[in-house]
């Protein structure tokens, strides 16, 4: 196996550092593109700057605690904050399901039902709630993201300055414990199961 960027080559042996530095800007640039393509989700967890491929945000150096996630956890988190996952919202969009409904009845099946409110997940929500704290509701820092919130008090940014954000890594995986016992998310070795490839 090969990991191509660009006009690099680098086999199979290659560290995890550097495939999982592959994997994150692999994802940014998809991101990048499916911002100027892609209508954004009425979900409100995403929001794109205007960036392109060639962009320094595009290329830039993940922070360090994406490396402390697992091959699976990884999986679970991508498809959270880009919405391309196994949700009838998503699955809809695409043309796969007659309707975006939860089968809660109450709301569209997207990331941001399923993580804060479908009452379906709410016993097992109870430990995500509890490690979210005062910052339950804020779906981007559920999900390692900058949030842009501003303190009612004080004025500043909750998250301090978009540059320097570092994300809760409890949280984060908190989240997608979460999201993986709801079922409705994949990890990756289910889908390399299901694909007959592990």
């Amino acid at each position: 196996m090969h990991i191509t960027q660009g006009n690099v080559s680098a086999p199979a042996a290659a560290n995890t550092r550097d495939i999982l530095d592959h994997m994150y800007r692999s994802c940014v640039v998809r991101e990048c593109d499916l911002a100027r393509t892609t209508p954004c989700p009425s979900s409100g967890l995403r929001s794109f700057p205007a960036v392109t491929r060639d962009s320094p945000e595009a290329v830039a150096q993940p922070n360090a605690s994406i490396f402390q996630l697992s091959s699976d956890e990884a999986s679970i988190l991508v498809q959270a904050r880009t919405e391309h996952c196994g949700l009838n919202a998503c699955l809809f969009r695409k043309k796969l399901v007659d309707s975006p409904a939860c089968e809660c009845g109450r709301s569209d099946e997207t990331v941001l039902h399923v993580l804060l409110r479908c009452e379906r997940y709410a016993e097992a929500r109870k430990a995500l709630r509890e490690a979210a704290g005062d910052r339950w509701g804020d779906a981007s820092y559920l999900l390692g993201g900058w949030s842009g919130r501003k303190d009612a008090k004080t004025g500043k940014l909750v998250d301090g300055p978009r540059e320097s954000r570092k994300p809760d890594l409890k949280v984060v995986k908190a989240s997608i414990r979460f999201l993986y016992q709801t079922g409705r998310l994949s990890r990756s070795s289910d889908m390399r199961i299901e694909w007959g490839v592990g």
